[in-house]
């Protein structure tokens, strides 16, 4: 198990929220307070799984042992994933009154580069849902 952490604040609902409606079948589940997937980093593969803490603004990560080699990748991708690395006061300084309505709001990213290019060409011309079930019937046929 692997600790990150986050400045707050962070809004865990609804970066789950968005992560759960783009989830791929077969690829990533979202559940109450957790985020887990595959994932493949060089000749490596395995699952990790993330849950934050919102107490301590950290983020537990567990590694499956296939990954355990990359553990350090796997952590960076987790990190870009969900925005860990931004200084929201930086934010609100920049924002000012436009984000007083969403603070906490974070960037999601992506974990794999060729993976988010999929989802935005398959995104184009569908629906959010549409897009999650077209990005799963490529993982099927030809991911990992």
């Amino acid at each position: 198990m692997f600790t990150l952490s986050w400045q707050p604040p962070y809004d865990w609902s609804w970066m789950l929220g968005f992560l759960a409606a783009r989830a791929v079948d077969g690829v990533e589940t979202v559940g109450e307070g957790f985020y887990a997937r595959s994932l493949v980093v060089g000749e490596h593969r395995g699952l990790i799984s993330v849950s934050p803490h919102l107490p301590t603004h950290t983020v537990q990560v567990s590694v499956s042992a296939g990954l355990l080699p990359v553990a350090p990748a796997c952590l960076a991708k987790v990190s870009r994933l969900f925005d860990l690395d931004c200084q929201p006061a930086q934010v609100t300084a920049v924002l000012g009154s436009l984000g007083e309505d969403r603070p906490g709001l974070r960037l999601p990213g992506s974990v794999d580069t060729f993976e988010q290019g999929v989802r935005a060409i398959l995104g184009q011309l569908v629906s959010v849902a549409m897009a999650a079930r077209l990005t799963a019937k490529v993982a099927r046929r030809y991911g990992e």
